[in-house]
Parts: C-alpha cells; sequence; structure tokens
C-alpha cells in the first residue's frame, strides 16, 4: 500500500474527523441508542395537468428540514418506521421512506442537552422571583 493510500486511510479513521462529520445513515444501520437528526425529508406533491391528459402527476420534492431541530435517540427500530426519543424527551415515530437519517456524533448531541439544560435553569422560579422583586423595587422608588 503505497503512503498516500495509508495517510488516507488513517484520516478516515481518525476520531477528530469522526466527531465532526454527521453520516447519513442507510436505513439498515439504524440502530438502537444512536443519536440521530433529520437530514432531508421527501414531500409528495400533488398538481392537475391537463397537458397529457393524464390529470394529477405526483413529484417528489426533497428538502432540508426546518432550523431548530434537536439531536433525538433511536429507541426502537422496525422498519420502515423508527422510534425516537426527541430532545424534549418526547417519543416520536420517523417514517425513513420519507426522512433520510444522519447519525450526529455523541459529544454534539450532548452539547445541546447542556444547552437545554442551562436555558431550563434559567427558567426556574428563582429567576422568575428575582424579577419580581426587582420590578417591586422600581415600583417603590417611583
Amino acid at each position: 500500500m503505497t503512503k498516500a493510500l495509508k495517510n488516507k486511510a488513517n484520516a478516515r479513521k481518525s476520531p477528530e474527523r469522526s466527531q465532526t462529520l454527521a453520516r447519513p445513515l442507510a436505513p439498515e444501520d439504524i440502530r438502537p441508542g444512536m443519536r440521530v437528526m433529520v437530514l432531508t425529508q421527501v414531500f409528495e406533491c400533488a398538481r392537475w395537468s391537463s397537458e397529457f391528459g393524464s390529470g394529477i402527476t405526483v413529484s417528489l420534492l426533497n428538502a432540508t428540514p426546518c432550523q431548530g431541530q434537536r439531536p433525538s435517540r433511536v429507541v426502537s427500530v422496525c422498519l420502515p418506521y423508527v422510534l425516537v426519543k426527541t430532545g424534549q424527551g418526547e417519543p416520536y415515530c420517523y417514517d425513513i421512506r420519507t426522512v433520510r437519517l444522519a447519525r450526529v456524533s455523541t459529544a454534539f448531541a450532548q452539547g445541546f442537552e447542556m444547552i437545554a439544560a442551562d436555558r431550563s435553569a434559567s427558567k426556574k422560579p428563582e429567576a422568575k422571583d428575582k424579577r419580581k422583586k426587582d420590578q417591586h423595587d422600581k415600583k417603590r422608588k417611583s
């Protein structure tokens, strides 16, 4: 094996590289415990067409998902369905005939969980009580 091929093979195995790339998953590669996100979605669009006399034509539209999704953990797989636990802790079922999933690293998913935990901690009653106290102090000064 040449030196260039060895370097290329080592780069593929590099842990740094695997932590920074989302990997598209084939349906048969999806396993419980994996952290996944939606890579693409497929929508069927029906439209009336009188050009060829067929009436209705169906088109497939590939789209990237909306911003704001969180990584989900795969709970169970029964192809073509994949049951996941969302970032909010809710169960959700993907139909992989209409969704392409990508595997994300555990570190990436844990980053989302840490941010969510920080947000929920700042929304606890203590923060609300402090805001109420500040508002009360302002009214007293007025």
